[in-house]
Order: C-alpha cells, then sequence, then structure tokens
C-alpha cells in the first residue's frame, strides 16, 4: 500500500490542524483517521480536496523507490561520516518537502533521516516534532529502523535532556545492531557515539574500549576528521582517569592529524576542539599555558556553543586564582555570545551567573545557586549539582548560616551518592 495517508498525516501533524479540521467539509474524521492510518482506498477526489487543504502537491517527479532508497542511504552515510553543515542543511531543506508515493517502509526511512539530520542542528523544536511523530510510528520499523531511531532518540536525550536516559538508548540500540546486517563504518559511528554517552556519565573505561573500537575502522578506513575525533574523545578520557601522559599523546597525535590535512571542511573547528582539550589537560601539567592554549582555541571557533564552551573554560581558570576583573570581563564576553546566538544552550547562563554571584560576593546567592541546580538536575548533569550545591552550603557555612548550610551540605551528599552510584552512604 503507498503512503498518501501517512503524507497526508505528517503534513497535518507539521501544520497543527486538527483531524476534525482537515476533514470539515470533505470527509468524516474517522474516515479521515482511516486514510492517515492507510487502512482504507480514499477516491482521488477526496484525497485531491485533502492535499488543496493542507496547500501541497505531490511530486510529478517519478523516482525508481530501489534507487531513491540507496540515494537515502548515501546521504545519510556522507551526513553521518563527515558532517558537513551546508550539505546537511541543504538536504534536510530538499528531503522535507518531498511528497512521492512510496511504501510506508520507505515513507518512514525518509522521515528517520530528516530527524537524523535535524539533530546535527541544534534546532529541538524541529527535533521534537520529529521525535514525536516517529514514536508514534515506532511499532512500524524494520528492525535496522528501529537501530536508528534508537540512536537518534539517545542523540536527542544527550543533546537536549538527561545523559543517563540517552545512555540507555544507546545500550538498547547496541542490543539490536547484533542482530541486523550494518555497514562497518555505522557500528564505528555508534560506538563513537556510546563512547561520547559514556563519557557524559564519567564511565572512563567503557569511554575508552568503545572510542578505541571506533577508532580501529575510521583509522583503517583513512577516515581522518572521524580518527581525530576518536583520539581526542579517548585523550579526554584518559584525562578523567589521571592518565595524563596518554591523554597528551591522544591530543597531541589529533593536533599532527590536523596539521597534516588540507582535506577537511571542519579542520579549523578540531583545531578548536584540540586546543580546548590541551588548556584542560595543561592545567594539571603546565599551569602557565592554559589561558594561552584556551585563547588559541577561540581563535578557531566560529558557532556561539563553541565559543561558550571555551570561554567558560578561560572563567574558570581565572577564578582558580581569584583574578576577579578577569573572571567579569569574560563573564561579559560569554553573555555577549549569548545575547547575540538565539541558540546558544541555557546551561551558560546559569554557569555564568553562578561565577558572576563568586565574582562579586565570593559565594553563591541562594536564587542563583537553586535555579542552576535545578536546571542541572533536570538534565542529569550529577556533576555541577554537585559543584554548586556543595559551593552554596560552603557559602552560607562562612557566613554562619548553618541551618542553610546543613541543607545543602547534605543536598551535595545526595548528589555525590546518586553520582557514585550509591544509594546508601555505609556502601562506600
Amino acid at each position: 500500500m503507498n503512503n498518501i495517508g501517512d503524507i497526508i498525516k505528517l503534513e497535518r501533524l507539521k501544520q497543527q490542524i486538527k483531524q476534525t479540521q482537515l476533514a470539515k467539509g470533505i470527509c468524516s474524521t474517522s474516515y479521515l483517521s482511516k486514510i492517515e492510518n492507510n487502512t482504507t482506498t480514499a477516491s482521488d477526489e477526496v484525497i485531491n480536496l485533502l492535499l488543496q487543504k493542507l496547500n501541497i502537491e505531490l511530486s510529478d517527479q517519478e523516482k525508481n523507490e530501489e534507487a531513491f532508497i540507496e540515494e537515502i542511504r548515501a546521504i545519510s552515510k556522507r551526513a553521518r561520516i563527515y558532517r558537513e553543515s551546508k550539505f546537511i542543511e541543504e538536504k534536510i531543506n530538499e528531503l522535507q518537502y518531498m511528497k512521492n508515493i512510496y511504501r510506508k517502509t520507505t515513507f518512514l526511512e525518509l522521515q528517520l533521516l530528516i530527524f537524523r539530520l535535524t539533530l546535527f542542528f541544534e534546532d529541538k523544536e524541529r527535533s521534537t516534532f520529529y521525535l514525536d511523530y516517529l514514536e508514534q510510528e515506532k511499532e512500524n520499523f524494520t528492525p535496522n529502523q528501529q537501530f536508528l531511531f534508537l540512536q537518534c532518540k539517545a542523540i536527542f536525550h544527550h543533546t537536549y535532556a538527561d545523559i543517563h536516559q540517552a545512555l540507555t538508548y544507546f545500550k538498547e540500540a547496541l542490543v539490536i545492531s547484533d542482530d541486523i546486517v550494518l555497514e562497518g563504518w555505522e557500528r564505528a559511528d555508534h560506538q563513537y557515539m556510546l563512547a561520547i554517552a559514556y563519557n557524559s556519565c564519567d564511565e572512563v573505561i567503557n569511554t575508552i574500549e568503545y572510542g578505541k573500537l571506533s577508532l580501529k575502522y575510521f583509522q583503517r578506513a583513512f577516515i581522518i576528521n572521524r580518527t581525530i575525533d576518536c583520539y581526542l574523545l579517548i585523550g579526554i578520557a584518559y584525562k578523567k582517569g589521571n592518565n595524563l601522559e596518554e591523554a597528551l599523546k591522544s591530543y597531541e597525535l589529533a593536533l599532527k592529524m590536523t596539521n597534516e590535512t588540507r582535506m577537511l571542511e571542519e579542520v579549523e573547528l578540531l583545531k578548536g576542539v584540540i586546543y580546548q582539550n590541551l588548556g584542560s589537560l595543561s592545567s594539571h601539567l603546565q599551569p602557565e599555558k592554559v589561558i594561552p592554549y584556551y585563547k588559541k582555541s577561540l581563535s578557531y571557533k566560529q558557532k556561539a556553543n563553541n565559543k561558550l564552551v571555551t570561554i567558560f573554560s578561560i572563567v574558570i581558570e581565572y577564578a582558580k586564582y581569584e583574578q576577579w576583573d578577569k573572571v567579569t570581563y569574560w563573564i561579559d564576553q560569554g553573555f555577549a555570545v549569548i545575547k547575540s546566538a538565539p541558540e546558544a544552550h541555557p546551561k551558560y547562563t546559569h554557569h555564568l551567573k553562578v561565577y558572576q554571584d563568586l565574582a562579586d560576593y565570593q559565594y553563591i546567592t541562594e536564587e542563583v545557586g537553586v535555579a542552576a541546580i535545578n536546571y542541572f538536575d533536570g538534565i542529569q548533569d550529577l556533576r555541577h549539582c554537585l559543584k554548586y550545591s556543595g559551593w552554596l552550603a560552603n557559602g552560607f557555612k562562612a557566613r554562619g548560616k548553618y541551618k542553610l548550610a546543613s541543607i545543602y551540605f547534605q543536598m551535595s551528599q545526595k548528589y555525590l551518592l546518586k553520582r557514585m552510584n550509591i544509594e546508601y552512604i555505609g556502601d562506600l
């Protein structure tokens, strides 16, 4: 059966039109529901009236269905391996308006690809639409589509919601991957994303294990940008595990590769990430190099959220030495970026407000601290919940407000145990 009902349903949802509104004057609401669910074959007259009301035209460009599936998969491969922003944006704009009549499986393949492409841009509204729509259709997925949907859900939750839930979805997708046929790059790509999720949850050993599995494929396939990604991620994990020499080796290998290639569109971005991590590592090895590395990192960055990563790192470094004038200067730089960029991640507003309090008062006010803790609790960023509740407690204690200090010390202990995945302190 063709997917005309799916096209009508998807377009209706995009335009936020209720079934009763669309059906009015054309057919009953129950009949429209059957059309959208592809459980009846409506007359051409009814279909045309529905399409006219939605102001859409079916594509008059005939495409062989099998060739179209191959085209979808080729787009997916190029986008996911090379992540070229211009290419991805062009394909989203092209594919989301495609109204060809195909089997439902092919239609869902297309919508999954569009969902995956939206996740390359921090466009939460559009990604949420496709997440909600595809959630309703998951019973119709093939096993490969189930895998891709779980992977997309994991990326969505990692970006916007809950890093621990993201890890769960990545692991569920990994289980499915054992029973389906995946190309080598798809498996390596998933291993890399799984390593990213493990890193976000501070699981160092698993990060290194899956990072190295991904590295093995990308290195052998001479996919330079993804090889660099893997070296960076492995370096970050080694640093978390306090293996600083191995971390430095990984970063230096990544930098060497970027200096030796001119083939990458994103080479400047990669250098920015590498110098960011060299700056972070230098705080343990050569503190005098931290700020120069961060400033060099910033010089390579264009996007707001990438800039904010480094600006916040500079704020932290100056705060460490209580250089409050410089802290204030860089906080102002951060807020200027946020003001000019609607896509700026809200976490940076909370971070900068916390450090603004430290610069102004040398403690965190309860209003700012609680707002930050509530936000980071909502996205399950337990590290910052622990950090900021501890700072609140210390601030209240220093000012003799012992009852409030006790409340926030208990809160910080709760986050510490939760972060260690322990329910009872006696299990330490």
